[in-house]
């Protein structure tokens, strides 16, 4: 009860701070030439025929909403430069925060993030480089086979894998083979479900190496709306997407460090929630 009661006060404080600000906040966003400006300052140093140059607008209308930004000591000006204060330098990069969040969220705007996963991390994927991963129209598309050399390459592999389906069982089956560090979270389901994709030798070969804690598994009750691998290169996330009708596959990956410590930081979520699987 006491925590309904701290969010209502919280809220209540967030919107009386909003009343106070709400003419600040209208006047930064409210002008594309403004918001503009501010954020080709965060850049740097400029000058009015470089700003023309960048933005594309007229001298006259950078110059209007220049001193409109001068006045509220957003910018300033230093000989024939403008330069951006310290209270614009944090407006700026909050809006770009802003703005890489709602292009992020536009792009996917169907991916269905599970409900239970912190908001903290939920936000975070607006930094992420993520790409479509376009899956060859051939029908014989191997996850493994196409992700081979990046996965020999790491030493340790996690996945999150809420179905069993042949081309995770075959990932699996390669690190097994290489003798690679594999965690892994699924659902019970799967892997009595592996038994159908692995003969006996391999199969054991992966009980012998959970023993040896080279493979270290556990499951997951709650239904997942998402299935990832991450390896040292790289993080691949398969998530279930809605038109509102129909529900499909989108796939998605990066390459870049931060999605995959990102990655990291969402398994280790699903971990908290998950129990040491039972051979």
């Amino acid at each position: 009860m006491f925590g309904w009661r701290y969010i209502i006060l919280e809220s209540d404080y967030n919107l009386k701070l909003y009343e106070e600000v709400k003419d600040d906040l209208k006047f930064v966003s409210s002008s594309t030439v403004r918001t503009k400006i501010i954020i080709s300052l965060t850049e740097g140093t400029t000058r009015l025929k470089d700003l023309k140059e960048d933005l594309g607008i007229d001298s006259s209308t950078i110059l209007h909403s220049m001193k409109k930004l001068e006045n509220k000591d957003l910018i300033y000006k230093k000989g024939d430069e403008y330069l951006i204060s310290q209270t614009g330098v944090v407006v700026g990069l909050k809006l770009i925060d802003i703005i890489k969040l709602l292009f992020m969220f536009k792009e996917n705007e169907n991916l269905m993030f599970d409900n239970n996963v912190p908001l903290e991390i939920v936000s975070e994927f607006k930094e992420l480089h993520f790409s479509d991963f376009i899956i060859p129209e051939a029908s014989n598309f191997n996850f493994a086979d196409h992700f081979y050399n990046y996965i020999l390459e790491s030493d340790n592999i996690r996945a999150v894998a809420p179905i069993c389906n042949a081309n995770i069982i075959e990932t699996c089956k390669m690190i097994v083979e290489d003798g690679k560090n594999l965690e892994v979270i699924l659902n019970p389901s799967v892997l009595k479900k592996s038994r159908e994709y692995l003969d006996s030798t391999i199969f054991e070969r992966m009980i012998d190496s959970i023993l040896d804690e080279k493979i270290k598994m556990w499951s997951i009750e709650q239904d997942l709306n998402i299935s990832f691998f991450i390896t040292d290169k790289f993080v691949f996330l398969g998530f279930l997407i809605t038109d509102g009708n129909e529900f499909n596959l989108k796939d998605i990956i990066s390459y870049h460090p931060n999605a995959i410590a990102w990655g990291n930081r969402l398994f280790e979520f699903y971990l908290k929630n998950a129990k040491p699987l039972k051979i």
